[in-house]
Parts: C-alpha cells; sequence; structure tokens
C-alpha cells in the first residue's frame, strides 16, 4: 500500500495529538537521553516501514503544531501532558 502524503498532510490534528501522547506515554519512564533516542529511532523505522521520507513527515508535524492547530485543544493537552508527565 502506497502512503498517502494528502491525508497526512490534513490529519486531524485532535488524532495527531493523541496519538503523540499514547507514544509518550510509553517511554515517560526512561532517562531523557534514552526517550529522545527512543522516541528518534521508532520515528525513523516507522516512516521506513510506511514509505514516508522522516524530512517530509517532520515538516508536516512542525506544520501543524506551529501554524493553524497551535491553539487546538489537543496539542494544548499534549503540551499540558508533557509538561506534567515527564
Amino acid at each position: 500500500m502506497k502512503f498517502d502524503l494528502d491525508k497526512m498532510n490534513n490529519a486531524n490534528p485532535d488524532a495527531v495529538a493523541q496519538a503523540a501522547i499514547q507514544v509518550i506515554d510509553r517511554v515517560q519512564d526512561g532517562r531523557p537521553e534514552v526517550q529522545v533516542l527512543g522516541l528518534g529511532a521508532a520515528y525513523l523505522a516507522f516512516c521506513r516501514c510506511v514509505g514516508v521520507e522522516p524530512a517530509e513527515a517532520f515538516r508536516a508535524a512542525t506544520n501543524m503544531v506551529a501554524t493553524k492547530h497551535r491553539d487546538n485543544h489537543g496539542f494544548r493537552t499534549l503540551g499540558l501532558y508533557v509538561e506534567n508527565e515527564l
């Protein structure tokens, strides 16, 4: 199956934020340096598996978080979760 870049670029921000919370929840008990590298390694492996360039996915995520969805409830929740759980 070919990865759909249009769907990625138009993903529901609440669903994206919830997925991020689920991923972070799984690594929250590790040391920060292990958390960062573990998340990075998982990100690269997953991008490779689905056939999307990591830079393209990172760009889409950066745009979603930094621009039109900055004040989205899901991303506010994600920010609070990271501040209070890690």
